[in-house]
């Protein structure tokens, strides 16, 4: 195992219980997701929830909450959405379907994190009697384990339904009627507030070693116009301006600038000539691009074959020579993303390399969402 990821085994048990309400308190970021939860696993963790959410942390919780098979408590419901109303940073969603079944923890502080992940819900018998199999594994955010796990969970959070009280109440009424219906031998109806179970993120899955870049429609966006017409069939393209740029930037670097400074006098050499590089050497054939402008995200894809130039007869129409063809893999309203990412995205240069995992993780949701 590699020497940046430690595994420790963990039975159920009061070591198991401590773990998880140490993480909580320890770490910034937590997700969970649990397929059955009862009030008497919810106990053992329920106060080191209400002090994290009173410190302002994080916290994004998904419960099973099958109401055909009614395993977790309707309490349990109940007091998660109260904690919900109360705290803008618990982030409540539930899976109706009896085919959710995960036992998963996730903590995140800076690049640390912690991985709890095994057989172990949170009921009586999960955490502290039954015999149960859990690992604790702890290594960093940039790590491809924990890359892999987060792009699974988040895939189950945008499938999720939001808590809310209409399915609690909704729940509470199907579980009260489960000793009738067993009794008598009733099926149960059809459920209208059936989840669809997620797609694996494993089909939506971008390698881990993918180049994600930035590229400016524009200063202002106002070349997206152009890049929207070229679309046919989510094909399309991504370009960028300066005349026979393709061929200065082939020349060696001193050459390149002399030539750069005689065309463009008033602009800044080194900048185009980074510029022209990242364009036509860098950047390359499966890499992820993200049409972003005026603190919006126009689009997200994928690159495809190689960069080219393409002659322009009307250069007030269209002054963005420098071409890459796209496979598009999120074309939607324009978005704004949170303040966080945007202060990433909006730099003053055309291209620039994206390297926060945060903003990565956060257009690879995007992507799955198509």
């Amino acid at each position: 195992m590699a020497s940046d990821v430690r595994v420790r085994f963990l039975q159920a048990g009061q070591g198991f219980v401590n773990e998880i309400r140490k993480s909580i308190l320890k770490y910034k970021e937590i997700q969970i997701a649990v397929a059955f939860v009862k009030e008497d696993g919810l106990n053992e963790i329920f106060e080191s929830l209400k002090t994290a959410l009173s410190q302002e942390r994080e916290i994004k919780f998904i419960v099973g909450a099958s109401s055909d098979l009614g395993i977790t408590d309707s309490g349990v419901l109940e007091r998660l959405l109260r904690l919900k109303n109360k705290h803008d940073g618990f982030l409540v969603r539930f899976y109706n379907n009896p085919g959710f079944h995960p036992k998963l923890f996730i903590f995140r502080k800076g690049k640390s994190v912690k991985i709890i992940v095994g057989s172990s819900n949170l009921t009586g018998g999960g955490v502290e009697k039954n015999v149960e199999a859990n690992l604790v594994i702890e290594t960093t955010q940039n790590h491809k384990i924990y890359q892999t796990i987060i792009s699974e969970f988040d895939n189950w959070y945008d499938v999720a339904d939001e808590l809310d009280d209409d399915f609690v109440k909704y729940y509470k009424r199907r579980c009260n009627g489960f000793s009738r219906r067993s009794r008598t031998g009733t099926k149960t109806s059809t459920d209208k507030y059936r989840t669809p179970l997620p797609t694996s993120a494993s089909e939506y899955r971008i390698p881990v070693e993918t180049v994600f870049w930035k590229i400016a429609p524009g200063p202002r966006g106002e070349q997206w116009e152009l890049w929207e017409r070229e679309i046919d069939n989510g094909i399309g393209i991504i370009a960028i301006g300066w005349e026979d740029l393709n061929k200065i930037v082939s020349l060696n670097r001193a050459r390149a600038i002399q030539e750069i400074k005689k065309i463009w006098r008033d602009a800044n050499p080194t900048y185009i000539y980074k510029q022209g590089k990242f364009f036509y050497h860098v950047m390359k054939e499966k890499d992820v691009v993200v049409a972003y402008s005026r603190r919006t995200i126009f689009g997200i894809g994928e690159l495809i074959g190689e960069a080219f130039y393409e002659a322009i007869d009307d250069w007030d129409k269209e002054p963005y020579p420098n071409r890459w063809r796209v496979k598009w893999l999120w074309l939607g309203e324009p978005r704004k993303p949170p303040k966080k990412i945007a202060n990433v995205l909006s730099t003053y240069d055309t291209i620039h390399r994206i390297e926060d995992k945060d903003t990565i993780n956060y257009i690879k949701r995007l992507i799955r969402r198509g």
